[in-house]
Order: structure tokens, then C-alpha cells, then sequence
């Protein structure tokens, strides 16, 4: 699968709004190491605005404040 200019592989609808999709692997080491789209997409909100990440599988989550992500 191709990345676009934002470096997003697609998007989802989630409460009415246009999410990009991104995967895990590329914001972590610069470039997918299995181009797949197969996984687990978690939606997340920073700043008001919704983005998603492609997942491998998700064992847990929480809430985290805002401004403990940098």
C-alpha cells in the first residue's frame, strides 16, 4: 500500500469526520518493515482533531493526558 503526502495510508469515518490513517511502524522507524494494512486501527484526539493508527494488535489502553505526549 502506498502513503500520501502526509504520509497517511488512508482513512476512516469516525463521528462524522474524515480520520487519516497512519501506520505504527513508519512513525517509528521512517518506513513500514511489512507494507500490510491487515491490524488493529485505534482512533486518537490531540488538539481537537482525530488521527488513527494502524496497529499490529492492542493488549490494553487508557487515557493519557494531553500534554503528557510530546
Amino acid at each position: 500500500p502506498s502513503r500520501s503526502n502526509d504520509g497517511s495510508i488512508g482513512w476512516i469515518r469516525r463521528f462524522d469526520e474524515k480520520v487519516p490513517v497512519f501506520r505504527l511502524s513508519d512513525q517509528l522507524y521512517g518506513s513500514s518493515r511489512t507494507p500490510s494494512r491487515s491490524g488493529v486501527i485505534m482512533v486518537l484526539r490531540r488538539n481537537e482533531r482525530l488521527w488513527a493508527l494502524l496497529v499490529d494488535k492492542v493488549t490494553a489502553s487508557a487515557e493519557i493526558a494531553a500534554d503528557r505526549f510530546y
